[in-house]
């Protein structure tokens, strides 16, 4: 990204902000039965803003990756890494081998191949263009819907979004509330009206909040070498099989 004078944030204190707060939701997410409802509540609305920050970094990944292909391959060797520790999480440390549910490192892959898929088209003629902009989503969003990643297709339209507003601080902001607000409640009403899963609105809405470290970004790449690229990566599935680890002492 181009250099913004007086903006503190960097590419290392997003993606710190990231791991915390989806840290933050994942020990509420399995120590519920543990913690005061409120307590629950409050961790619950503070994970949410993990998410687009994660989206926001795939969409800086792909527009700024020296290698496409290298940086799909290591989102992909780690969502395979992941399963097993996701299963766990979204168990709540009670079945390894749960298959309904896949990882959020699937549906950052996927979004990651829309946005490669749309810049390549970008490269060919305007109608190239339109019609990556078209096609590739709809893919996208059957890949998540189909293998019902964590976050789906909600997900895959998140990374969308901040990919087309990207640059633009007002219509981050104005993108973010209505993805967690407006569409998410149709594409989850949609859901659970056909027999899907119900997920509280109110949780979502909080994730508009990530607007203010995205915007809040100078485009600097920050403190960066191959140990803290890979620890971003390897934190996803070891943080959960520690706290997972966690419960089964307490328990």
């Amino acid at each position: 990204m181009e250099k913004s004078k007086g903006k503190p944030l960097t590419g290392f204190h997003l993606k710190l902000i990231a791991i915390i707060t989806m840290m933050i939701d994942h020990v509420a997410h399995m120590f519920v039965s543990d913690l005061p409802m409120d307590s629950y509540q409050i961790m619950r609305l503070i994970g949410r803003i993990a998410m687009p920050v994660f989206c926001f970094m795939c969409v800086e990944g792909v527009l700024y990756t020296k290698n496409i292909k290298k940086y799909a391959l290591r989102m992909f060797i780690f969502a395979v890494i992941s399963e097993i520790p996701f299963n766990l999480l979204s168990t709540r440390g009670a079945n390894i081998k749960n298959i309904e549910n896949q990882n959020v490192m699937w549906t950052l892959l996927f979004g990651i191949l829309m946005l490669y898929a749309i810049e390549q088209g970008k490269k060919y003629s305007e109608a190239m263009h339109v019609t990556a902009l078209i096609v590739a989503p709809l893919i996208a969003c059957l890949l998540a819907f189909y293998m019902k990643t964590d976050y789906g297709y909600f997900g895959i339209l998140l990374i969308l979004v901040l990919y087309l507003t990207y640059k633009k601080p007002l219509l981050t902001v104005i993108g973010l509330g209505l993805m967690c607000t407006v569409v998410y409640a149709l594409i989850y009403g949609v859901g659970m009206y056909f027999g899907g899963r119900y997920y509280p609105i109110p949780n979502e809405i909080t994730g508009v909040l990530a607007a203010v470290p995205i915007c809040l970004y100078s485009g600097k790449q920050g403190y960066y070498n191959k140990v803290v690229k890979y620890f971003f990566y390897a934190f996803y599935p070891a943080h959960i099989l520690i706290i997972a680890a966690l419960k089964s002492v307490i328990h």
